[in-house]
């Protein structure tokens, strides 16, 4: 199979097929999942679909600033860049994947939510066939994908390999 990769963890885990199951969630348009042989953690960037992320992501604030925020109206934007959304979303991508029997090593622990569509980037992340370059979209992203593992390991220096 293409797209395997070992983790820090010893496992080696199949990013095109976990993000076949991440997918099949309501709220995610795209998503690319990263992970190195010197990471622990899986990481994603995720494109989120517009109307249904921006009234959950409105949804969830709301409730977490019990009923105060509702009146808060935030764009699509506003939410992808907000870090409590962006944590509230993991943790409903990783139900997401418990559901549907992905293995805890093939759960995402942290993400990134980029407004703009994969297919409408400037980095050209897609193959004619609509197939994700890993490569370019690893070279698009390599500035998140730094800060994400930062984040995941608490630490002040990434490892994104060159």
């Amino acid at each position: 199979m293409k797209n395997c990769f070992k983790t820090a963890r010893n496992c080696w885990v199949a990013s095109e097929s976990m993000e076949v199951v991440y997918a099949t969630h309501p709220l995610v348009h795209n998503i690319f999942v990263h992970g190195t042989p010197d990471e622990r953690d899986l990481i994603a960037i995720v494109s989120p679909e517009r109307e249904p992320f921006t009234k959950w992501a409105q949804k969830y604030l709301s409730n977490s600033a019990g009923g105060k925020a509702a009146k808060l109206q935030l764009s699509f934007e506003d939410v992808c860049s907000n870090k409590a959304v962006c944590k509230a979303f993991v943790a409903e991508l990783q139900h997401h994947a418990f559901k549907n029997n992905l293995l805890p090593e093939e759960h995402i622990a942290a993400v990134h939510c980029d407004p703009t569509p994969f297919e409408h980037s400037s980095g050209g992340l897609f193959t004619s066939t609509l197939k994700l370059r890993r490569n370019i979209a690893t070279k698009f992203y390599k500035m998140i994908l730094g800060q994400l593992f930062a984040e995941v390991d608490n630490k002040e220096t990434p490892s994104i390999p060159q």
